[in-house]
């Protein structure tokens, strides 16, 4: 049979190669791909028992980080590079009767589809009604030809079209003032949960009195086998090993190899990795809605009018968006209720905030086990995020019982212990060594139990702890409570360095210390802040104290100097200030601006720009006293002799008068009389003070020497 031409996924085919030198590529076998089957080696029976021999497949069971490797890896390598020419007879044979199960298996799938869509609800997962169950049965047995009454079921299974079904196949019954609350996720919803629910739905006039929890009959029955079994063996998938292990022709005859082949199934079992394929889905999600018949809880209105409004308002509605529908039922007045609630509720407690969940098995594909899931685990992980990450004032009585246990319960569990391991103690078989022990001790007149010694240490237990809330504290330390200790210390030391301050500054004015820390000490009395650390006297001050004073006190007295210099100073500039200039030309000598004006002093271009500024290192009124007898030397001593070819010589008014009069005195020489005379009459004018440019002059000097102590 020629083969098919290859055509695209959309049902067209192929381009065609047009080329004719390329046309060869169709029909030339040299240039088809091989197939799969065709690219395996054939092996006869001499060497066949590679793919089965455990010897050329045998590896290590862990890498060298002791992380377990699979053991089928070279076997699939192996079968992808080989295969036997018997197996591959009996797979021609074997073609044919495939086919036709193939064609059963389809016809199988797809009648378990229809049941599985028949079945699907989205607000139960299935549903606990006996009527489902029912319509389950007899879809089971209905053949193929029923195909419409499918589709009918099908279009029924929707989920505003079954929660209608669900309300007319469910009896009321009559109006009461109690309803009872089923099939809603019990691990996080809380009695509170549904006193803030249904408050939300209160009439005007009406009230809720209480919510309590009740556990079921199947609840109880349930978790009564699940405390000892733990969860049931249905939701696991078994394993091949099991079947093995289950299988009566594999028992050893011998004891010891029975104890030997145990102990083997144990440890591979211990050894063997976990994960969530472990589960059934199916047989998990059946017994996750079961949990959610563990419990129910009993709502008690104030009237019957105030239980049918939240009744009609809430009935049927989803709790958040945790896929929870709520199921109301109305409870006759003639039922009572003997067990103890497990959770009970009276009012909504101040800050009340709602647990966000969703509930797995009525929402999500894969299905989570919760059955070690505490029932405070959820709340108990919100309060302590709370506790770290919120603010003080969030956390309150009612947060702290969320997460501490009281001493009622931790009581009442210490009782239970005993009792149980008593109960366990009589229960438990016997072995035969303490059989032997026992049949010993009765022998010698002993009791069954040796006498416990007392212990040395003394007993163990005994205490109770109080908690204390924040806000039961006493009214009038309030303001206490509020400062911590390390504020209440720096408190105190800036209380001390404040007291140090004005110590200091009253002996530096010369008050009296005594006094100044008496007020001190009445201004900061104990306010309350008794530890023996903070209140104990100081000790005495160490070496790097006192020098700290002395430097205080060095630096106090230069200041003190400081101001009276300064003090001085302007004291003695408004004795010698004139009254027109009023002492402002006193600090104006610049040599620069000397030399300036008295090389422009002679240029008539700029004498009008230049008279109207203001020359301040310029003295106008300075002229030089060249007859001083204290200048003397300057004529006499040739270590005062002026180089007029020196750089540094400044050609000024003065110098010039300067340099004129020691010519003069050159030119007289030194027996000139009229020297004599003139000296003679020069020093009676000083002597009788009459001169007035001598004692200008001697006003001068004056003025310079305060200058120069301003500079400094």
């Amino acid at each position: 049979m020629p083969k098919s031409k290859p055509t695209a996924r959309d049902g067209a085919s192929a381009g065609r190669i047009t080329d004719s030198r390329f046309a060869s590529f169709e029909t030339d076998p040299r240039y088809q791909l091989p197939s799969k089957k065709n690219i395996k080696t054939k092996l006869d029976k001499r060497f066949s028992r590679v793919l089965k021999d455990a010897d050329f497949v045998a590896t290590a069971k862990v890498d060298r980080y002791g992380r377990k490797l699979k053991t089928d890896t070279k076997k699939k390598a192996l079968q992808r590079l080989y295969e036997d020419e018997d197996e591959e007879s009996e797979n021609d044979e074997d073609a044919g009767e495939d086919i036709e199960a193939e064609v059963e298996d389809d016809d199988i799938v797809r009648r378990e589809l229809e049941k599985a869509d028949a079945k699907y609800d989205p607000a139960r997962g299935g549903g606990f009604s006996e009527s489902e169950s029912d319509s389950d049965s007899d879809s089971d047995s209905a053949s193929q030809s029923d195909q419409p009454e499918a589709d009918d079921e099908v279009e029924e299974s929707r989920p505003g079209i079954r929660l209608r079904r669900d309300k007319q196949e469910v009896e009321v019954g009559e109006v009461t003032n109690r309803f009872a609350v089923v099939n809603m996720d019990w691990d996080h919803i809380k009695s509170m949960d549904l006193m803030a629910l249904f408050s939300s739905f209160v009439p005007v006039g009406g009230r809720i009195h209480k919510v309590s929890i009740y556990p079921s009959e199947f609840g109880k029955e349930r978790m009564q086998r699940e405390e000892l079994e733990g969860p049931p063996r249905e939701i696991f998938k078994k394993s091949k090993d099991s079947d093995d292990s289950d299988d009566p022709g594999s028992d050893s005859e011998d004891g010891e190899d029975a104890d030997s082949d145990l102990d083997e199934q144990v440890k591979k079992e211990l050894l063997k990795e976990a994960n969530d394929q472990d589960f059934d889905s199916d047989a998990l999600r059946t017994y996750q809605l079961d949990r959610l018949r563990y419990y129910y809880a009993v709502v008690v209105c104030s009237d019957r009018n105030t239980a049918q409004k939240i009744y009609e308002a809430t009935d049927g509605s989803e709790y958040l968006s945790s896929s929870n529908f709520l199921d109301l039922r109305f409870i006759p007045d003639d039922v009572t209720f003997d067990d103890e609630p497990s959770d009970e509720c009276d009012s909504v407690p101040a800050g009340y905030k709602p647990v966000e969940f969703v509930t797995d098995a009525l929402q999500h594909s894969k299905v989570k086990l919760t059955w070690d899931m505490h029932p405070e685990e959820v709340s108990r992980k919100d309060s302590i995020k709370k506790a770290f990450t919120g603010s003080r004032s969030e956390i309150a009585e009612n947060d702290l019982r969320a997460y501490l246990a009281s001493d009622s319960e931790s009581d009442e569990e210490a009782e239970d212990e005993p009792a149980a391991a008593q109960g366990e103690q009589e229960e438990a078989p016997l072995s035969k060594k303490e059989l032997a022990r026992r049949k010993m001790r009765a022998a010698l007149g002993l009791s069954d139990e040796p006498t416990p010694k007392p212990s040395k240490s003394g007993p163990v237990g005994e205490m109770q702890i109080t908690f204390t809330p924040a806000l039961s504290g006493k009214p009038e330390k309030k303001d206490e409570a509020e400062e911590t200790t390390i504020e209440k210390y720096k408190r105190k030391e800036r209380e001390r360095k404040e007291k140090r301050k004005a110590k200091a500054l009253a002996k530096r004015e010369g008050v009296d210390s005594g006094a100044v820390e008496a007020g001190s000490e009445s201004a900061t009395e104990d306010l309350g802040f008794d530890d023996p650390f903070f209140t104990s006297e100081p000790a005495q001050p160490s070496k790097s104290t006192i020098r700290k004073e002395e430097r205080l006190k060095k630096r106090a007295a230069r200041e003190k100097e400081e101001a009276e210099n300064a003090a001085q100073k302007a004291q003695l500039e408004l004795l010698m200030a004139d009254e027109n200039g009023g002492g402002a030309h006193l600090d104006h000598f610049d040599m620069k601006e000397i030399l300036r004006a008295e090389k422009q002093k002679g240029k008539k271009k700029k004498k009008g720009k230049r008279g109207s500024e203001d020359h301040g290192g310029l003295q106008e009124d300075f002229t030089m006293d060249v007859e001083d007898s204290r200048f003397k030397a300057v004529f006499e001593n040739h270590e005062f002799a002026i180089d007029p070819s020196n750089p540094k010589y400044k050609a000024t008014q003065g110098m010039k008068k300067l340099l004129e009069e020691g010519r003069k005195k050159r030119k007289a020489g030194p027996d000139d009389s009229s020297n004599g005379k003139k000296d003679g009459r020069s020093s009676k004018k000083a002597k009788s003070g009459g001169d007035p440019g001598e004692l200008s002059s001697l006003v001068d000097a004056v003025k310079r020497k305060a200058k120069a102590s301003s500079k400094r």
